[in-house]
């Protein structure tokens, strides 16, 4: 593993040859090929759990008979009425309230600890490791509640599906610990772009995972899907334990303090706790806390709706243009692609080329989805709703440079606090807004459905104008050097 300034000296080359080139872009890669490990088989994963859970309140639960349940699975229509399917998917729905409790509370908390943990120590790899963990002790209990199929109801496959990922952190913990990583290992100036590049790994992950779910779970089946992805996160954690190695700051440098032991029983030191919120609210230098308190506003703000949007755009689009499962599902690959161009070409032109400060190249992204969020609202054909979503396209760009803008407000040495309040705001955001946009939707649905799309664009308004203030604060630290 190499130093940060061993990075800088790689990318200060010049490669004259291709084979240098593409030698001097793999030695910087490092947790990039994780998010494939990770990412690719969690999603891959999700529509086999969702069938489970139906089949499992279909026959277990409400005990339906088989060619009911044979309907509603091969989706045919003269098999079943609609007030069994209504029943099954609010069987079904119900679960998911409290599952998503789970899911947001747990790792909020896991999360207060394992940040500082994580920088007084030097150990992102654990924490990597965790998640991953997590998942293969879910995956064997998927195994068990379709073997034991009649003999555990639906509400075990949810508590199999919830408890590991969420006492090991998930996806929270996982995202925060490889961007602590990238920030620690890589400098100032190529961090916007190496941040850019593990989101885009991760969304092209979602893009293939989601495009082979469904067809490799009819090919496979629940047993096939299952030990698919267990062998694949069993890869990932190998790929941790192996490859990754941790980054050699300078506070990793100095002499170790405490033995492994010592580092392991320091997980439980409730200090953490108080060390993180203290680092919310350190006093800095250049108006850097009432900076960094603005970053986390502009994370909700961005975070949110997009998470509110994702709750209700399948009954939003369901509804508008009478569409399928199949005609959505196309639909949300095509948005995926458009998101990782979104992603790559504002990083290419605007960060790298151009040297746009991160604050200017979020705010043209902003009034993208600004007039997005209209064109969508007031969409009355499907071709109304694309052009506001190729008009959206670039809107991952926010998510990247809100990111790379805390980053540059500490030091390395406290890049686990800040990503682990990061990914705290990212657990509990859930809770609030995918409350509010539902409840707007279905207070709405009888007159205006896509009023919840003007919801998200007016909070464009004010996230622009915060990005303008932390571009002022910036110039002015310009103009004092």
């Amino acid at each position: 593993m190499e130093t940060i300034s061993s990075i800088e000296q790689v990318e200060a080359r010049r490669p004259v040859t291709i084979c240098k080139r593409v030698r001097s872009v793999l030695a910087l890669v490092t947790v990039e090929p994780l998010m494939l490990f990770f990412v690719f088989p969690s999603t891959l994963l999700t529509l086999s759990v969702v069938n489970l859970n139906l089949e499992k309140a279909c026959r277990v639960n409400l005990q339906f008979n088989g060619s009911v349940c044979d309907g509603l699975s091969k989706r045919n229509v003269s098999m079943y009425s609609s007030e069994q399917e209504n029943m099954v998917q609010k069987m079904v729905a119900d679960m998911n309230v409290w599952k998503t409790v789970i899911q947001s509370v747990f790792p909020s908390c896991l999360l207060l600890v394992l940040g500082t943990w994580s920088d007084k120590h030097n150990r992102r790899k654990p924490l990597m490791a965790l998640p991953i963990i997590g998942e293969i002790i879910t995956i064997t209990g998927f195994i068990l509640c379709t073997y034991f199929f009649y003999e555990l109801p639906m509400e075990v496959t949810g508590l199999v599906e919830t408890i590991p990922t969420a006492t090991t952190g998930g996806w929270y913990v996982m995202f925060m610990a490889v961007y602590s990583y990238v920030g620690s290992i890589s400098t100032v100036k190529s961090r916007t772009v190496r941040i850019g590049a593990l989101k885009t790994c991760a969304t092209g992950s979602i893009m293939i995972g989601a495009g082979f779910s469904g067809v490799l779970y009819r090919v496979l089946g629940l047993y096939g899907m299952f030990s698919t992805t267990l062998l694949i996160f069993i890869a990932g954690l190998v790929y941790t334990v192996v490859v990754i190695n941790e980054s050699k700051t300078e506070a990793a440098l100095r002499p170790a303090s405490t033995s492994k032991c010592e580092s392991c029983k320091d997980l439980f030191n409730c200090e953490h706790i108080k060390s993180t919120f203290l680092f919310a609210f350190k006093r800095r230098e250049k108006n850097r806390r009432a900076r960094m308190f603005v970053t986390f506003l502009l994370l909700t703000l961005t975070f949110g709706p997009l998470q509110g949007e994702g709750s209700v755009v399948y009954l939003f689009i369901r509804k508008q243009f009478k569409w399928s499962e199949m005609e959505f599902s196309i639909l949300y690959s095509a948005k995926i692609i458009l998101h990782i161009l979104g992603s790559a070409l504002p990083l290419a032109i605007f960060s790298k080329y151009l040297k746009m400060d991160d604050t200017i190249i979020a705010i043209i992204c902003y009034i993208g989805k600004f007039v997005s969020g209209f064109l969508c609202a007031f969409s009355t054909t499907p071709i109304v709703y694309c052009i506001g979503m190729v008009m959206e396209m670039f809107s991952p760009t926010t998510f990247i440079a809100v990111r790379s803008i805390g980053t540059k407000l500490v030091s390395v040495e406290e890049q686990g606090k800040l990503n682990a309040l990061f990914a705290i705001f990212e657990a509990l955001i859930p809770l609030a807004f995918v409350s509010m946009y539902n409840v707007v939707y279905r207070t709405t649905i009888d007159f205006f459905p896509g009023t919840f799309y003007i919801v998200s664009s007016m909070t464009c308004i004010p996230t622009m104008l915060l990005l303008g203030w932390l571009y002022n604060q910036q110039k002015h630290d310009i103009e004092e050097a």
